[in-house]
């Protein structure tokens, strides 16, 4: 039994870490990024099928990288160049839905905007976070590509009023000039396996005492 809290409190130690660093982790490989993803034409393969887009001076580029075809983002300051999308994809109770996008700076972009909303009878944004690139990414002409995270839980009271329309995401550069968004993930996970570090470790607690 001791060796098996210790072994969830490890687990628990580890995925904590993990979320902390996940939202400037550098990848330099599809295969690196989240998985079984509900975003339709996630990577771009086709084009921009399947988005919606306000691009500025951007559109769709490929120069035989690992997250090519991209989206070119241009823009001037305060214009927010952005691609989105309804998954079509219903948000279901007790579900943590996890978004990510992969993007790098080119000429000085500040960074992106990740956006979960809920599409019923209007749009409304249940989150969003503003990334920025590290200093450090400004240094080369191009950043490298970096996968930025943020999640939400619809078993918290604040997201419940959502369930049950349609997902919708989106991406924005921040800044001007330009950045590249390279893929565009959603991944739900029901909220009982998202809290299995925690959860499981207090309930061992309990049942020990």
């Amino acid at each position: 039994m001791r060796a098996l809290i210790k072994t969830l409190m490890v687990a628990f130690v580890v995925i904590t870490v993990m979320s902390v660093v996940a939202s400037a982790n550098i990848v330099t490989d599809p295969g690196e990024t989240l998985q079984n993803t509900l975003v339709k034409n996630h990577n771009f393969e086709n084009g921009l099928d399947d988005w919606g887009y306000w691009l500025g001076w951007g559109g769709i580029e490929d120069d035989e990288g690992p997250f090519d075809p991209r989206v070119s983002l241009g823009a001037a300051a305060g214009e927010y160049p952005a691609v989105w999308q309804n998954t079509g994809e219903v948000i279901e109770a007790d579900t943590v839905y996890t978004m990510s996008a992969v993007g790098r700076v080119s000429q000085d972009a500040d960074g992106l905007r990740l956006r979960l909303e809920a599409d019923g009878v209007e749009t409304i944004v249940m989150k969003e976070e503003y990334f920025d690139f590290p200093e450090g990414d400004h240094a080369e002409e191009l950043g490298p590509w970096r996968e930025f995270t943020m999640s939400i839980d619809t078993a918290d009271a604040e997201y419940a009023d959502f369930v049950g329309d349609e997902l919708f995401v989106s991406v924005a550069m921040v800044g001007e000039w330009w950045a590249h968004v390279g893929q565009v993930n959603a991944i739900p996970e029901p909220a009982t396996i998202a809290l299995l570090g925690l959860g499981g470790l207090a309930m061992l607690k309990r049942r020990r005492s």
